[in-house]
């Protein structure tokens, strides 16, 4: 684990020590499929592990189920559909991400938390300088730092209300 890096995946809570830039801005990483992503720590409400999801018959394919959570019912959004991975059932690592949508909380349900980076604006790519075709939950890519073999390590920024949206 890296300076400034949250063990979500470890079991630890306890972020390290890092220099603290004021132009850096906090996002989750999470992953979907072969995909890394992240979203703006402030955009999420809640990680929690994936309780028992009920499915709900004639629902968008990207529409999981409903979860119980908290005492409500929130409609998990299955973000490997979305997103077009192969669809594996949910793993021992899989969370779900509770961002508002609207009156209410949505649950994304990803294959893992990853860590907390912290992203200056300089090191962000816009959706709009990318090439190929456009997905319009990608906000941008970070370039996060080289990781051990040297090369640089690359996140896409997602936009949250997107990534939420009901079809």
């Amino acid at each position: 684990m890296r300076r400034g890096e949250l063990d979500l995946l470890g079991g630890s809570d306890a972020l390290r020590e890092e220099p603290h830039r004021l132009d850096a801005h906090r996002y989750l990483g999470f992953i979907v499929g072969d995909e890394h992503l992240a979203l703006p720590i402030d955009a999420v409400r809640e990680v929690a592990r994936v309780p028992p999801i009920t499915e709900v018959p004639r629902a968008p394919r990207v529409v999981r189920g409903v979860i119980a959570l908290h005492g409500r019912i929130v409609t998990v959004i299955d973000l490997r559909r979305r997103l077009r991975a192969p669809d594996p059932p949910p793993g021992e690592q899989c969370r779900v991400l509770m961002v508002p949508s609207g009156d209410e909380d949505v649950a994304l349900l990803v294959d893992g938390v990853t860590r907390i980076h912290r992203v200056a604006p300089g090191d962000i790519e816009l959706a709009a300088a990318l090439p190929g075709a456009s997905r319009p939950h990608v906000v941008g890519v970070a370039r996060l730092g080289p990781e051990r073999d040297g090369a640089p390590t690359l996140v896409v920024l997602a936009d949250a209300a997107a990534l939420a949206r009901l079809p």
